[in-house]
């Protein structure tokens, strides 16, 4: 039978690496160097989505694409990340998916036969997590400004303080669909542990 094997580039600062499977160890290899990670020795996989992420003032330009994104750390905090998104070029990317959900099945399978004490968690990181609360803390609280900039022009009248009304309404508006954006991504993304099973 074949070695699984996953082959990404995450980053721009990145170079492409090829990950490979064995009976023994899961194994990485880029023209910076290589590493082995023993599956008996791996203390924790965590599989998480990341969001997409683009740039307004750009015209939508995509930052980073959403993406599947997989840590494996070892007993003594050493590990991988192994991504589902390929990087092409600035704001070019290719989703490989197809071949990174049976090779991430593969490796949780093997992990979990390998180490019955190894923990398999699905949600992101509590500082990834936190960082997105903090984000939809800081849109809420923007758009009660905006709220409260357009009451007052209204108290004021909206004749002669129509830009402060204007202005308030798009502050809700904008902060508005970001803050429900934010928290479905908080709600879905916060980490707990499951079986192999589940996370595979």
């Amino acid at each position: 039978m074949d070695e699984p094997t996953f082959a990404v580039r995450a980053s721009l600062a990145s170079r492409e690496t090829t990950y490979r499977l064995t009976d023994e160890a899961v194994e990485w290899a880029s023209d910076k160097g290589h590493g082995r990670l023993p599956l008996a020795q791996i203390a924790q996989v965590r599989l998480y989505a990341m969001p997409r992420t683009t740039m307004p003032m750009l015209g939508g330009a995509t930052l980073t694409p959403g993406f599947q994104q997989c840590v494996v750390t070892g007993r003594r905090g050493s590990g991988l990340k192994v991504v589902s998104s390929h990087f092409l070029g600035v704001g070019s990317f290719e989703d490989r998916s197809a071949a990174f959900q049976p090779f991430i099945r593969s490796l949780v399978a093997q992990t979990a036969a390998a180490n019955p004490r190894a923990r398999f968690v699905q949600g992101a990181p509590s500082a990834v997590w936190s960082l997105w609360l903090g984000a939809m803390i800081v849109c809420l609280l923007c758009g009660a400004f905006g709220l409260a900039v357009m009451v007052e022009g209204f108290r004021l009248g909206i004749a002669t303080h129509w830009v402060d009304v204007l202005l308030g309404g798009l502050f809700v508006a904008v902060c508005g669909v970001n803050a429900r954006s934010m928290w479905r991504l908080v709600v879905r993304a916060r980490g707990r542990r499951v079986t192999p099973e589940a996370l595979a």
